[in-house]
């Protein structure tokens, strides 16, 4: 949500800037407009009073040559009073021209004497001085009318430039400040737009980082489910071996034991019958067949409890010899098909992948009743895929017992625990399929296995 535009704001400031700028447009205005006249009636005030001095220094100067020359009636010749003051009236701006005597008595002039004027004037004065006393003086007044006209005009002219003035003093700040609030209105918008933004990218984070905890969450259960699992495995994998440990010392108790004790029985009846060779010549045979049996099934419960053959031969040959193997001892014929020669195979996977082919033969030869076995064993990517196949009689008609699904458990885990997959297809119509998919190393790390096949009956 976007907040609300602060118009109240910029009113109040436009307000408190008229307020403060009106008080100075009227005293610009005032300023402009009367100390340009007023200086203007000032300078012509002066210089009128000086012209007027001036005038009257003139007149003076003129009049003390008479009064040297007649010092006592200069003062009434009247003619020649009015035309000296003739001569100097014509001067510019002058109103009237007055003499007075020594003890300041107006001397009349007759009637060239001007009607005392009614407008404002300015007066300059001179003294009549002579070379032994002041006889009078003369008294000169300037009109002030055509200056006051004057600073009249320009009192209108610059009270006309000083509202110029004014208004814009007044006007431009606050156009000024309009321009400002206006930019400073769309930068709020645009700071209340990015917050919306920022808010609708908060809710998006929010919801991601949501989403990615409960995914978390949700890897974290399928780590202790697989926790879990692979402690089940290890449990039962120590716990099959155990079993399978007991299983062979109960072995190698019962035939190894029991075929010493033959071979012992045969020794002390050889020792007795040395005097009939047919006897002996039969006993001896019949001892070395028992200590070959002897010799064969510890070699083969050696194998049984560790497959050396994968560190003298390979993984390879070690599968093609257990096949040749296991058709020279039973009625099967074994095809095999190894792609294994020169793969890179550690030794977990190594013997997982020739217990698992060995495992899967043994269950064909004690429960399936079959005839032909096919053994492929190869490379898939980066993956080891071994499958056992048979024509038997299938895994439900022969699941008796259940000691055919104890090896298959065995083989799953084994598998398992390396990361691969181990599936069991049997068909109703017989045979069953075994295939596993081993991981190889690739660098530090093992990638999981593929799945090994769409539909499959589990043991």
């Amino acid at each position: 949500m976007s907040e609300p535009r602060p118009r109240s704001t910029a009113i109040d400031l436009r307000r408190a800037l008229s307020a403060r700028s009106l008080p100075l447009a009227v005293a610009l205005w005032v300023t402009v407009a009367v100390s340009a006249p007023t200086a203007f009636y000032i300078v012509r005030v002066d210089e009128l009073r000086s012209q007027t001095t001036r005038v009257a220094e003139q007149l003076a100067v003129t009049l003390r040559h008479e009064a040297d020359r007649r010092p006592r009636l200069w003062r009434y010749d009247s003619i020649k009073l009015v035309g000296h003051v003739r001569s100097f009236r014509q001067h510019a701006n002058i109103a009237r021209i007055e003499v007075t005597d020594a003890g300041g008595r107006p001397i009349g002039l007759g009637s060239d004497e001007p009607s005392r004027v009614s407008q404002p004037v300015v007066w300059g004065s001179a003294p009549i001085a002579t070379a032994d006393r002041v006889a009078g003086a003369v008294w000169v007044a300037g009109a002030l009318g055509p200056v006051r006209s004057a600073a009249t005009l320009m009192l209108l002219a610059f009270l006309l430039l000083g509202a110029v003035l004014a208004g814009l003093l007044y006007e431009l700040p606050l156009r000024a400040l309009d321009r400002a609030g206006l930019e400073i209105q769309a930068l709020l918008d645009d700071v209340a737009k990015s917050r919306g933004e920022l808010a609708a990218i908060n809710e998006d984070l929010e919801s991601e980082v949501a989403r990615r905890v409960r995914q978390l969450e949700d890897a974290y259960g399928e780590l202790q489910v697989r926790d879990d699992r692979l402690r089940g495995l290890s449990n039962r994998a120590a716990a099959a071996q155990e079993a399978e440990r007991r299983a062979i010392s109960r072995e190698l108790h019962d035939v190894a034991g029991q075929a010493l004790t033959a071979l012992r029985i045969n020794l002390q009846l050889l020792a007795e019958s040395r005097a009939k060779p047919e006897v002996f010549e039969g006993l001896c045979h019949s001892t070395i067949e028992l200590a070959d049996n002897t010799l064969e099934e510890i070699r083969r419960t050696v194998t049984m409890l560790g497959p050396t053959i994968l560190d003298e031969v390979g993984l390879q040959q070690a599968i093609e010899r257990h096949c040749l193997d296991v058709a020279e001892r039973t009625e099967l014929t074994i095809d095999c098909t190894l792609r294994c020669e020169g793969v890179a195979v550690d030794a977990a996977v190594e013997t997982a992948c020739y217990r698992v082919v060995q495992e899967a033969l043994t269950n064909v030869v004690r429960h399936a009743r079959a005839t032909r076995v096919t053994v492929d064993v190869g490379q898939r990517g980066d993956h080891l895929r071994v499958v056992v196949r048979d024509d038997g009689a299938g895994l439900e008609a022969t699941r008796t017992d259940g000691a055919k699904t104890r090896g298959l458990q065995g083989m799953r885990e084994r598998v398992e625990l390396l990361g691969g997959q181990l599936v069991v297809e049997s068909q109703p119509t017989g045979g069953t399929e075994v295939r596993a998919v081993l991981p190889l190393p690739t660098g530090d790390s093992i990638a999981p296995a593929p799945a090994a096949h769409d539909g499959e009956v589990r043991a």
